[in-house]
């Protein structure tokens, strides 16, 4: 056993950088592993952590209308399946940023110095409220992160009397939201009795529940006793808990995946590595077995160099991953306030080293069957096993196509290892399938960003106002030269009783149809009693064209009918359309307070924006619709799959570059002959790099295809998550054109070295050597 473990180490040794190539990719394949397993063990954990420290709330109403408010709490104190209940004086208002693009939509809530009961929250940094704090604030670290707002800085809140100043004091996490801006709305806690919520026809209602897993059905019928009390949003913890599970599951599929991939190609790296060091040590291992070596001996020669090596990729992966793990998490460990998110995790960690460890025994055992079964006799009076001699299937199509004789001699050559040349051809396939399912998501997102009517955003902006008209509005709006589109829009939180389904609903003002919303199927509403859904809240209603939906709205009820189905990405696709004097003939007293606004070419929505803005002063904001930010998840995904697909690249070139040496080794002989006969060394050259081209090209074709269905089955479910519906994605020609030449490129430049290595030896040499 001694003697192996030498002759294993001496292997090692002799092959530094094919040994160094499997190291590395198996340990590039552990750190994605590992970062997969720790974010699918903190998809939710985290969250319901948070609930018990801060005391959540597991059911939440925005409410306008104080005294209707009131009495709505009153009503619901008194049930038996509701433990606790706070109602506090809020109000969702607009942060003033200086130098950003977008304002911080804000929800502002009166505390006192004493951690409430219910809808509580945890101080990650700085601290909280005290008492006669004099403009002081506690705002969410999420947005406190993206915005880069720190302890001490001052932000300005839009307020019913004008701007005002408050200096943060502390950053908090709570679990009435997820992380910004996945969540757009977060919580910025002042004091109690600081005026800051202005009148007080604002309140958060928060309950806590004897049984938290029945806070739906809780929270339908709370808003079937609302009564006048104006319900402005609704939601309840496994809301929140169900959208943080949904982002991470995401990344956690994404990750796993991309990690399978690392492993095949690890698996087929150590393969081929295995399979050319055994072809090409048959003489030795001959003899080796001539002075007693069993093939026990020999297979665990081989599983003890590639399962050493694997345990050392093993373990670089996983110090490596909690590395990534550390940086990837750290915002959902501060949205957590829980740091235990980024704890290193002995048991995944052991998982990982064993399925590396699994993968590279059971490759290397297949890899090293020539070896096992090899007869030394046979060997001995042999020589070196050469390749097949019969002509390849794509020798012959090549040749059916009037190739020269060196494109024909080097395909011939990358061909004869029937089993190598499927393993480099893999090699290939999957890095174009991570190169395209990246292109592919990349730009798709590039093109929503760049046009965000792609997925049912057709207007640039949105004017909020809470203290002025939107008569008024209009007309300021309408004396802008920027301004080429605009309407009202009322919103309300429409309950659906009979499906006992919730969702946000839009009623639109004159002119809407110009914005040209989506539509999926059907049509948009044309007149009044008629509604439009968008795929999420069609997909939970079950509710079909033609069909009339009763809807509750403010404590009214009616029944529209169901025309269509359109796009609508908000709310995670809960939302319908209707319009505004179909929602005012149910509710006469909907408030209208927001404009969609469409900007000119020539002006464009930022400057159109900031003429708004300078026209109506404090007491508007502008959402501009361009400033769209990615869940921070996906924003990860984005950049995991730009540098797997740098590494995957580089692992298909090295592992061409060690097929290529393997195959010219082979070719030795043949070579010589070809010198011999007046080949010249370009010839040689442009013979071994038309080989691995054609098998870089024979990757691309099936790499590409497949990593376009992929990216479609990928960006498919996102979308259908997210209620956004049933989207189409795909390569452009152009891209699809360079990802199939670039296959091809990148294997014949990875021959290249070996190529210059035949074709610098000479003919004399060659043959002398054998």
């Amino acid at each position: 056993m001694q003697a192996v473990l030498r002759k294993a180490w001496a292997d090692l040794r002799g092959r530094a950088w094919q040994s160094a190539l499997i190291l590395m990719t198996v340990a590039a394949a552990a750190t994605l592993f590992y970062l997969g397993l720790v974010t699918l063990t903190t998809v939710s954990a985290p969250y319901e952590k948070l609930m018990d420290r801060a005391r959540g709330a597991h059911v939440y109403l925005l409410l306008s209308g104080a005294d209707a408010g009131k009495a709505l709490a009153r009503e619901m104190a008194i049930r038996p399946d509701v433990s606790e209940l706070e109602l506090r004086p809020s109000l969702m208002t607009t942060l003033k940023l200086t130098g950003k693009d977008r304002p911080a939509t804000v929800i502002l809530m009166e505390v006192g110095a004493e951690q409430p009961d219910v809808m509580g929250y945890v101080v990650v940094e700085g601290r909280g409220l005290k008492e006669n704090d004099q403009d002081a604030a506690v705002l969410a670290v999420s947005m406190a992160r993206f915005f880069g707002i720190t302890v001490g800085d001052q932000v300005e809140a839009v307020t019913p009397t004008g701007l005002k100043p408050f200096r943060v004091v502390g950053l908090h996490a709570d679990p009435m939201w997820c992380s910004f801006p996945t969540c757009d709305l977060q919580n910025m806690y002042v004091p109690a009795g600081s005026g800051a919520t202005g009148s007080g026809d604002q309140w958060m209602l928060g309950m806590r529940l004897t049984e938290p897993e029945s806070a739906n059905e809780m929270l339908t019928l709370a808003q079937e006793a609302a009564g006048e009390a104006r319900i402005l949003t609704a939601w309840s913890w496994l809301d929140v808990r169900e959208g943080i599970k949904l982002l991470q599951g995401l990344s956690v599929i994404s990750v796993l995946l991309f990690a399978a991939v690392a492993i095949a190609a690890a698996a087929l790296i150590t393969a081929n590595i295995i399979g050319g060091a055994v072809l090409g040590q048959y003489r030795e291992i001959a003899v080796l077995k001539v002075l007693g070596m069993t093939r026990r001996q020999v297979l665990g020669l081989y599983l003890g160099q590639n399962l050493l090596l694997g345990l050392a990729g093993a373990a670089l992966g996983v110090v490596a991953g909690h590395g990534v793990v550390i940086q990837a998490l750290r915002a959902l460990s501060e949205s957590m306030g829980n740091p235990d998110v980024m704890r290193f995790q002995p048991l995944l960690a052991l998982i990982v080293v064993a399925c590396v460890l699994a993968v590279s025994g059971i490759f290397t055992a297949l890899a090293a069957w020539r070896a096992v079964a090899l007869l030394p006799a046979g060997v001995l009076q042999a020589g070196f096993s050469a390749p097949r001699a019969r002509t390849g299937l794509a020798v012959r199509v090549m040749a059916a196509l009037g190739a020269p004789a060196p494109v024909l001699l080097g395909v011939k050559d990358a061909t004869a290892r029937p089993g190598r040349a499927a393993m480099t051809v893999a090699s290939v396939m999957l890095c174009l399938v991570t190169i395209a399912v990246s292109a592919g998501i990349n730009g798709f997102v590039g093109q929503i960003q760049d046009d965000p009517a792609v997925m049912g955003i057709p207007f640039d902006m949105t004017v909020s106002t809470q203290t002025r008209s939107t008569e008024d509005l209009e007309t300021a709006i309408a004396g802008l030269p920027g301004a080429e589109l605009f309407c009202r829009q009322a919103s309300a939180s429409v309950l659906a009783p009979d499906q006992r389904v919730t969702f946000s609903l839009r009623a639109l003002g004159e002119n809407w149809q110009a914005f040209g919303f989506q539509v999926v199927q059907g049509r948009l509403p044309a007149g009044p009693g008629e509604l439009a859904l968008a795929p999420g809240t069609v997909e939970h209603t079950g509710v079909k064209i033609g069909e009339k939906l009763r809807l509750r709205i403010n404590g009214r009820e009616a029944s529209l009918t169901v025309v269509g189905e359109y796009r609508d990405p908000f709310n995670l696709g809960m939302m319908g359309l209707t319009t505004l004097e179909s929602l005012q003939a149910i509710w006469p007293e909907a408030p209208v307070q927001q404009m969609l606004v469409n900007a000119t070419a020539a002006s464009g929505d930022k400057a159109l924006g900031d003429a708004i803005l300078a026209a109506a002063g404090s007491q508007v904001s502008v959402t501009l619709t361009r400033a769209f930010m990615l869940p921070t998840p996906i924003v990860d995904l984005l950049a995991r799959m730009r540098t797997l697909s740098l590494l995957m690249a580089g692992i298909a070139a090295l592992s061409l570059l060690n097929s290529a040496l393997l195959t010219a080794r082979e070719q030795m002989r043949e070579v010589g002959i070809r010198k011999a006969l007046g080949m010249t060394p370009v010839q040689i050259l442009g013979a071994v790099a038309a080989g691995g081209a054609c098998l870089g090209l024979v990757g691309a074709v099936l790499g590409v295809p497949a990593g376009v269905m992929l990216t479609r089955g990928l960006v498919g479910t996102l979308a259908e998550t997210y209620g956004y519906g049933r989207v189409v994605v795909g390569l452009s020609p152009l891209t699809a054109g360079l990802l199939l030449t670039g296959g091809a490129a990148l294997a014949a430049v990875a021959w290249m070295p070996a190529a210059a290595w035949a074709g610098r030896l000479s003919a004399a040499e060659v043959l002398a050597s054998e």
